[in-house]
């Protein structure tokens, strides 16, 4: 394992995944992806829904010719990011010799960022037939990120109510979701050695150099790393121009509070943010 040149990156969407890949390819000997095709969103949401036959086989087919063609050199380091990879953990651990970053971020902020996203940038945060009454969005061919966007299964109570909720309730119940796959996916997997876990909320350069090492990756440069993290790479205003729109969580009315509370409040308590 100590020659292990793969490493796959995940993380709930908002949560800082692209920028760390941008400060990873500031490193040397690195081929980095970020959510290069295919991009597996229907996967991914067939797999969460048990309707996925050979997990296995499908990531084969996604990704093992094109990380050959990266680890057949000599000295490169192939890395790749897809908030999609999340379920798909232990099937790349059984085809290929891997490590994995996960990355996770306030649930707060990942919030705040979801909903601007939306509201400011694509217009693609849950507004499929299935999350609003009225929408005629059915296809996740066409709609591919909202697609692959966790929701509850027709088993939990939930399900029912879902239309019902705001898109501020889904986006809070949607990050408590993907942590707590992520977090029983690593235990379940029990492999300490191949996950490197990094709270993105305030990451710094000290966290980034964390990452090189466990990477093994040549060329840390902490006056570059502490550029990229002010330049916000990804954020809602790097990506428009446009400043938030959605108030920061400092500034949430009471009921606010309570909405988010209600669905992520224990994560966030596991995680430590409160």
């Amino acid at each position: 394992m100590e020659d292990t040149m793969i490493y796959f990156i995940f993380g709930a969407f908002r949560s800082g995944t692209t920028a760390f890949c941008h400060l990873l390819q500031l490193a040397n000997g690195v081929v980095a992806f970020v959510e290069h095709p295919p991009k597996l969103c229907i996967e991914a949401r067939m797999l969460y829904e048990d309707r996925l036959t050979d997990p296995g086989e499908i990531i084969w087919q996604a990704r093992g010719s094109g990380i050959q063609s990266v680890t057949e050199k000599k000295g490169l380091t192939y890395i790749d990011k897809n908030p999609n990879y999340l379920l798909f953990v232990p099937y790349l651990l059984r085809r290929f010799d891997c490590k994995f970053i996960y990355l996770y971020r306030d649930g707060r902020d990942v919030v705040r960022s979801m909903m601007d996203w939306h509201d400011i940038q694509q217009k693609d945060i849950y507004t499929l037939a299935e999350d609003e009454t009225g929408s005629e969005r059915i296809d996740g061919t066409r709609f591919p990120w909202d697609y692959s966007l966790l929701r509850p299964r027709e088993s939990e109570k939930l399900y029912l109510g879902w239309r019902l909720l705001s898109r501020f309730q889904k986006c809070s119940w949607y990050w408590a979701r993907y942590n707590e796959l992520a977090l029983g996916t690593i235990g379940k997997v029990n492999q300490p050695k191949r996950f490197m876990s990094i709270d993105m909320t305030n990451a710094t350069a000290k966290e980034m150099e964390a990452a090189y090492g466990f990477i093994g990756l040549r060329g840390f440069d902490p006056a570059k790393v502490d550029e990229l993290l002010s330049a916000r790479i990804n954020s809602v205003e790097w990506r428009s121009g446009k400043e938030n729109q959605f108030p920061h969580w400092i500034d949430w009315t009471e009921e606010l509070c309570q909405l988010f509370g209600k669905f992520a409040s224990p994560m966030m308590h596991r995680l430590g943010y409160q």
